[in-house]
């Protein structure tokens, strides 16, 4: 099963930070999984938003991208996921 979310609800724009309403939409779907899926393993994806790279703290949208992920993963595991 997938799980879509915006990017733009969960990050500010050129940032890999969570924000609180990306926390709540990721809570969502931290408690679907663990109800529905439990002991499952995940995979998670991000991708960078359409502002070009300008600031130093990224390299390329890529690695923007790499970030976010990294967030959400991060998050998740702070939550009781296994990372």
């Amino acid at each position: 099963y997938r799980y879509n979310l915006a990017g733009d609800g969960l990050f500010a724009p050129g940032k890999a930070e969570l924000n609180s309403a990306g926390r709540k939409q990721v809570d969502t779907v931290i408690a679907a999984i663990k109800k529905s899926y439990p002991n499952r393993s995940i995979r998670v994806e991000a991708y960078t938003d359409s502002d070009p790279i300008k600031k130093a703290a990224f390299s390329s949208n890529k690695a923007l991208s790499q970030a976010r992920a990294e967030a959400v993963e991060r998050y998740m595991a702070s939550k009781g996921f296994s990372s």
